[in-house]
């Protein structure tokens, strides 16, 4: 097993050719303006999600009834949901990574059999989410259209493939 604390980079004063210290494996370098920003912050030990706030109104207008009234049983679920998503998947799972299952939404979220299935339908055909099987375990998962919401720094392009079409995708720019 390797040594952690094996010396990676000396530190030099260019001036002076004097050792001011060593970098090892593991370790960060925090510069005044972080060290600053950190005293004014807090650690939070909770998951969180990033909404994407460019989408939030074109979503709301998408959620409607068939009277064109936005549909807060719909709006609900979506939020209700995106407590789901997988940091590392994208996928709606709980924590240890099976899926989200219709069963445990009616089990867990105030709403009939026939309100959630035409609210999943209202989420569905308006690509906030979709259903993927997973060959592996041949299971079929939602997932969160991640120009909506994610949980983390990238989205896995398989997901970008699956909401392609979607109209939320032309209000954020992503990079490689």
């Amino acid at each position: 097993m390797a040594d952690d604390n094996r010396k990676v980079y000396t530190i030099m004063d260019l001036e002076t050719g004097e050792h001011i210290g060593n970098i090892k494996q593991g370790d960060s370098i925090n510069r005044a303006e972080t060290k600053e920003y950190l005293s004014n912050t807090i650690k939070i030990d909770n998951n969180f999600i990033k909404l994407f706030t460019s989408n939030i109104m074109p979503v709301i207008g998408q959620i409607k009834d068939k009277k064109g009234r936005i549909n807060y049983n719909a709006l609900s679920l979506m939020f209700y949901l995106m407590q789901f998503i997988s940091y590392k998947s994208g996928l709606l799972q709980h924590e240890n990574g099976k899926p989200l299952t219709n069963k445990f939404i009616l089990e867990n979220f105030s709403m009939c059999k026939t309100d959630l299935y035409y609210c999943l339908k209202i989420l569905k055909d308006k690509s906030i989410i979709s259903i993927v099987e997973i060959k592996e375990d041949n299971t079929n998962y939602y997932i969160f259209n991640p120009w909506i919401a994610s949980s983390g720094k990238r989205i896995d392009k398989t997901h970008l493939h699956i909401f392609a079409d979607s109209i939320y995708i032309k209000n954020n720019e992503g990079e490689e």
